[in-house]
């Protein structure tokens, strides 16, 4: 968190050294503190994932257009002041900085892009409220979120929801909870070969989930285990 509170507010410092007038000065201060405002929580998920990259790269970019653009917008010949020894220093370490930081931001950006459209990047892992609040008689005993796994295809984060119901078989509560993700979410499911652990399986939906740069596709499964138990396991999978 300190880390990016100091990367995001870079910009101010450099353009608060670069600026040659108050009123210029306070016009991009205000600007790129707004920016850096968004830019924190968001890269700290507090907006969650589905839009995080995509978002931060715009800003991203609008940080660096206002740090190359305001100074030639600011250099008005006629509303230049004499500047002293002092400011000189000051403006010429302001565009120095600012420079870095255009150019180690830009590079990013485009890094962070290329591998955004080619689908590069890593899938997030389904949030621990994903299926939401279950009706009565439904409980989510625990949940179940190994580390994401790396292959040929991509990046494949699970998380798994264990369920119990107070009344009925292991296959009414997986019905129950199958009709409850229809109503609630949407979800369709087709009963299939039982997967090995499973002496049920129901495979859901899959739909393409978050923005251009954050998009991976998200599927899910209903399971009853040898043991009885029912599972929902959600998947969030990057196309490699």
């Amino acid at each position: 968190m300190f880390i990016s509170c100091v990367v995001f507010l870079f910009p101010v410092l450099c353009w608060a050294l670069t600026a040659q007038t108050p009123t210029g000065r306070w016009a991009g201060v205000t600007v790129l503190t707004i920016v850096a405002g968004v830019q924190i929580p968001l890269q700290n998920d507090v907006f969650g994932t589905d839009f995080q990259t995509t978002v931060g790269v715009a800003l991203a970019v609008l940080v660096i257009v206002v740090l190359i653009v305001a100074p030639i917008v600011e250099f008005v010949p006629d509303r230049v002041v004499p500047l002293g020894r002092d400011a000189k220093a000051r403006i010429g370490i302001g565009w120095t900085l600012g420079g870095l930081y255009c150019l180690v931001s830009g590079l990013v950006v485009l890094v962070v892009t290329a591998t955004g459209l080619l689908g590069l990047g890593t899938a997030t892992m389904p949030p621990v409220d994903a299926i939401g609040s279950l009706p009565e008689g439904l409980s989510i005993t625990k949940t179940v979120a190994p580390d994401c796994s790396h292959d040929s295809d991509g990046t494949d984060c699970e998380r798994t929801f264990y369920i119990t119901g107070t009344n009925g078989t292991p296959e009414q509560v997986a019905e129950q909870v199958r009709q409850y993700l229809t109503d609630s979410k949407g979800w369709t499911f087709t009963q299939k070969t039982a997967f090995p652990g499973d002496s049920s399986t129901w495979k859901g939906s899959c739909w393409q989930q978050g923005w251009i740069l954050d998009s991976y596709q998200a599927c899910t499964w209903v399971e009853i285990k040898k043991d009885g138990k029912v599972a929902v396991v959600l998947s969030h999978k990057d196309s490699g």
